[in-house]
């Protein structure tokens, strides 16, 4: 991708997680439906696409980046944890949700 390093594109797909998390105030109960859900995004929303690339699985859409971030983040460490399969936000998370959000709206610049 032109312009966009390996390890901001790896951030962008973090904070993209961070918010399908944020959402809705409950765990995914799953890696695969977190990777569903983004899939789902990707089809809709080219920005997603271009920063997450997924490959046909039995199981359905699949992306090793998703998967690994997820396990083990760059940049936003302690945003999201893994607990009996189920994913969710921590309060760390939360506030990052919320300051991409305000972000979003153009309320917050950095």
């Amino acid at each position: 991708m032109v312009g966009v390093g390996v390890l901001e594109r790896l951030e962008v797909i973090e904070r993209y997680i961070v918010l399908l998390l944020g959402v809705v105030d409950r765990p995914l109960p799953s890696l695969l439906h977190l990777e569903k859900e983004l899939f789902i995004l990707s089809r809709v929303n080219r920005a997603v696409r271009r920063f997450i690339k997924f490959e046909k699985h039995y199981k359905g859409p699949y992306s090793d980046v998703v998967n690994e971030l997820v396990r083990n983040p760059l940049h936003h460490v302690d945003a999201f944890k893994i607990e009996d399969d189920r994913i969710f936000l921590t309060q760390k998370g939360r506030d990052l949700f919320n300051k991409l959000v305000e972000e979003g709206k153009g309320g917050v610049k950095n």
